[in-house]
């Protein structure tokens, strides 16, 4: 039988995912502002560069997603204007034009290997689902909005596209929960390498470039730690970096992932320093969800909800959380009106299916019971055996609800 796990979780369990990598994360001064901060390219003086119309932004995003879903990483990567991505992530650094074009090459060749395309395309292989929330204009930019959803939780990418002739393509790419764009990654993957140059070049760098060009050794052990998704190495590398690059941003979010994974203490702390060093920070909204949901503190971890929802515009699929969260709060009533929303609204997410189900066996609604689970199997690759193992189910199993349900199942 595929064991229904969900049901088991406590409905106020972590939903945050984890994060992936985006092509060696490294910290930037910058990481803090919001997506439409990040402007397109200019076009050649004289002229005007127009932007892509919200039907062009639908369209690329049907092909990224139908690319990522595919795993057809090579179609993906073609979406993205990678050369602007790394001109804009290098500028400002004051480093040779042969040594800045060489280190483009040799980034290329890492990030189509372990990169950005990789990372999304590998938690869609194991089941997460990648999907066009809305596009829209924005500060004269043009941006498309996708939701990466799991059974574990959900994260929010935000992709500033611009005209290529007449093709459209991403030029800057920002993850809700890593809190920076993808060209301030690559910044500081180009202060780094950097940093092996003739001490003249590091005495031209200030404030934080400086911080990590003086401690690279430091940060290459965190981002090592990183790559390997070793959670305990990761906050063992966080202490023995200086002050400084312990309160720079993407520093304090790979931190935070890591203790997500570990206790609920360690993840309150993390959480907690996130907030106080950044307090209103975009990227906050969704672990602030988690905090509050760990502390029982229901009120705030449904205003939390409502900030992600206005953060994105609306969606649905929040809704899911918010039942869950009046279900905590003795309101079983407005928790299904709620999930069943969500349903309705995104139907073939199976986890929201397994939170209707809870509400029902938690209020021993016997005949509902039976008619998710029948729903669940009709809709879903699930194969039921008999539940009378499940403690979940104790009281549903007593009642003739389950044997007629089990007749209808063959069992």
């Amino acid at each position: 039988m595929n064991r229904p796990e969900r049901i088991q979780r406590p409905m106020g369990a972590i939903i945050v995912i984890a994060l992936f990598a985006l092509a060696m994360p490294l910290p930037s001064s910058h990481a803090h502002q919001p997506p439409a901060d990040v402007v397109a390219p200019p076009a050649r003086k004289g002229t005007v560069a127009p932007i892509p119309t919200l039907e062009e932004a639908d369209r690329w995003a049907e092909r990224f997603v139908a690319a990522i879903a595919d795993g057809d990483i090579n179609a993906a990567e073609r979406e993205i204007d990678w050369d602007t991505l790394f001109d804009t992530g290098t500028k400002g650094v004051d480093a040779p034009e042969p040594f800045r074009k060489r280190f483009i090459e040799l980034a290329k060749q890492e990030n189509a290997r372990s990169g950005l395309i990789v990372g999304v395309a590998t938690v869609v292989g194991e089941g997460a689902k990648l999907s066009l929330l809305r596009s829209r204009h924005q500060d004269g930019q043009c941006r498309v909005l996708l939701r990466l959803i799991s059974d574990g939780g959900i994260n929010y990418h935000d992709v500033l596209l611009a005209k290529r002739g007449n093709d459209v393509r991403a030029v800057d790419y920002y993850t809700f929960l890593g809190g920076e764009h993808l060209t301030a990654s690559f910044r500081r993957n180009f202060v780094i390498f950097a940093s092996l140059q003739p001490r003249p070049f590091l005495e031209r760098l200030l404030g934080l470039d400086r911080d990590i060009a003086r401690n690279v050794n430091l940060v290459q052990a965190f981002l090592a730690a990183v790559q390997k998704d070793d959670h305990v190495a990761i906050l063992d590398a966080y202490q023995g970096l200086p002050r400084s690059l312990q309160h720079e941003k993407s520093i304090m979010v790979l931190r935070l992932s890591a203790a997500a994974q570990l206790d609920e203490q360690t993840y309150k702390q993390a959480i907690d320093d996130l907030q106080a060093t950044f307090p209103g920070d975009p990227c906050l909204q969704l672990p602030m969800i988690d905090m509050h949901a760990l502390r029982q503190e229901y009120d705030a971890c449904l205003a939390a909800i409502d900030r992600v929802d206005a953060e994105v515009g609306g969606d649905p699929y929040l809704d899911e959380i918010r039942g869950r969260m009046y279900f905590e709060k003795g309101d079983p009533a407005r928790a299904a009106s709620l999930i069943e929303a969500a349903i309705d609204a995104v139907p073939d997410r199976l986890e929201l299916y397994w939170s209707r189900l809870t509400v029902a066996l938690r209020q021993r609604r016997h005949d509902e019971t039976a008619a998710w689970l029948d729903t669940i199997a009709e809709r879903f690759p699930i194969v039921f055996n008999d539940l009378d193992e499940l403690p979940d189910y104790a009281e549903f199993v007593k009642s003739p609800e389950y044997r007629e349900w089990k007749a209808r199942q063959g069992l």
